[in-house]
């Protein structure tokens, strides 16, 4: 990958945080996270681990799910147009 498309899978990856405490609510509780890692790139598609939930004194509460999208968005020539949560998909 070059330093252009690590940008932008950096910032895939915050927007992708963002929006699942938004769309599963954490972002109202204290300890509410999401976090993705990147597990690997192989055959033209990025592998990611979420992990989300609630961790604070009274509740350990954390979900581990598995998504990939394709490699190819990262080197979109219309960065803009590219829709972060229309072209994750879950993993199974």
């Amino acid at each position: 990958m070059k330093g252009e498309e690590l940008n932008r899978l950096k910032e895939l990856m915050s927007t992708f945080e963002r929006a699942t405490t938004h769309q599963t609510g954490v972002h109202r509780i204290s300890g509410g996270f999401a976090i993705a890692d990147l597990d690997e790139v192989k055959d033209g598609k990025v592998y990611l681990t979420l992990k989300w939930g609630v961790q604070n004194d009274g509740e350990n509460n954390v979900h581990t799910e598995h998504f990939y999208f394709d490699e190819k968005i990262l080197s979109a020539k219309d960065w803009d147009a590219v829709k972060a949560e229309q072209q994750i998909m879950e993993a199974n």
